[in-house]
C-alpha cells in the first residue's frame, strides 16, 4: 500500500474518534511527523495507522486512549520514533523538492520584470535559509505539542516564523552576489517555460496534490505575463494607461484566487 493511501485511511478512521482521543491522537501524530523526518515515512504511516486502529478498537470498548496507552504519550512516541528506520535518500529527496520548488515559485515573479538582471546567488542563499527556518520550525511544533503549551510559548513560536521570514526578505533586498542572470527577450521566455515544465514535472510526481492548487492560478498569470512583456506589441499596450491597470488586475486576481484556495484548503484539512 502506498503511503499517501496508509494517509487518506488514516484520516478517515480519525472520524470515528471521540473529541479527548481524537485531541490525543492529533498531538500524537504532530510529534511523530515532525520528528521523524529523517525517518523512513511509509514505516512511520503504518505505525501510526496501528495506534489509531489500536485507540478505535480501544473506543469500542470504553477505554479512552489516555487509559488505554498511559498519561505519557510523549515517552511512546520517542520509543516508537527511534525503532523507525533512517531514510536519507527521502529525506535529501524531500529536501531538494521542497528548495527547487521554493526557487522556482520564487523566481517566476520576478521574470514579469524583462530588464532587470536575476541575482540568482541571492534566491540560492535565501532558499538553502528558508530550508534551515522551516525544518526548525517542524522540530518546534513537534517539541510544542508536548513541552511547550503555553500562550508564549505558541506566541514565540509564530515570533520564530514571521521572523525567519522576515529575514529571507531582507536576503533578497539587500544582498547581491555576482551569479546574476540576464532574462531579457527570448532568454526569458525560455526560462520561463522550462520553469514551467519543471514545476509540472513537481506537480505529476507528488502524491499530494491538492495543496498545490492555491498557487497554480498566480503562477501562470505571472508566466503569461512575463512572456507577453517580451513581446513588443504587447510591452506597447502594457505601457499605456490601460494596460498598467489590467498588469495590476491580474496580479492582484491572482493573488486573491492564492489565498482563497489556501484558505478553503486549510479549512478542508481542519
Amino acid at each position: 500500500m502506498k503511503t499517501s493511501e496508509l494517509i487518506k485511511i488514516n484520516e478517515a478512521l480519525q472520524n470515528e474518534l471521540t473529541t479527548e482521543n481524537g485531541q490525543f491522537y492529533e498531538n500524537l501524530i504532530i510529534y511523530v511527523r515532525t520528528k521523524s523526518l529523517i525517518r523512513d515515512e511509509h514505516k512511520s504511516e503504518e505505525m501510526l495507522l496501528e495506534i489509531l486502529q489500536d485507540i478505535v478498537d480501544a473506543q469500542e470498548k470504553g477505554i479512552s486512549a489516555e487509559e488505554y496507552f498511559g498519561q505519557n504519550p510523549k515517552y511512546l512516541a520517542d520509543e516508537l520514533i527511534q525503532n523507525l528506520p533512517i531514510n536519507l535518500f527521502d529525506t535529501v529527496k524531500l529536501i531538494l523538492t521542497g528548495f527547487g520548488c521554493y526557487l522556482l515559485f520564487a523566481l517566476i515573479p520576478s521574470f514579469i520584470t524583462p530588464d532587470k538582471k536575476i541575482d540568482v546567488g541571492s534566491y540560492l542563499i535565501a532558499g538553502i535559509f528558508a530550508t534551515i527556518c522551516i525544518f526548525g520550525i517542524l522540530r518546534l511544533l513537534g517539541y510544542s505539542v508536548y513541552q511547550y503549551k503555553s500562550k508564549r510559548a505558541k506566541i514565540s513560536l509564530y515570533m520564530f516564523f514571521i521572523m525567519s521570514f522576515s529575514l529571507m526578505i531582507l536576503i533578497l533586498l539587500f544582498i547581491k552576489t555576482p551569479l546574476q542572470l540576464s532574462i531579457q527577450g527570448n532568454t526569458g521566455i525560455v526560462l520561463i517555460v522550462a520553469c514551467l515544465i519543471l514545476l509540472l514535472y513537481l506537480f505529476i510526481s507528488q502524491q499530494e496534490k491538492s495543496s498545490w492548487i492555491p498557487f497554480i492560478p498566480p503562477v501562470l498569470m505571472f508566466s503569461i505575463l512575463g512572456i507577453l512583456y517580451r513581446v513588443p506589441a504587447a510591452v506597447s499596450y502594457f505601457n499605456t494607461s490601460t494596460g498598467k491597470y489590467v498588469v495590476v488586475f491580474v496580479l492582484v486576481l491572482g493573488l486573491f484566487i492564492q489565498y482563497v484556495g489556501i484558505f478553503y484548503y486549510t479549512k478542508k484539512k481542519k
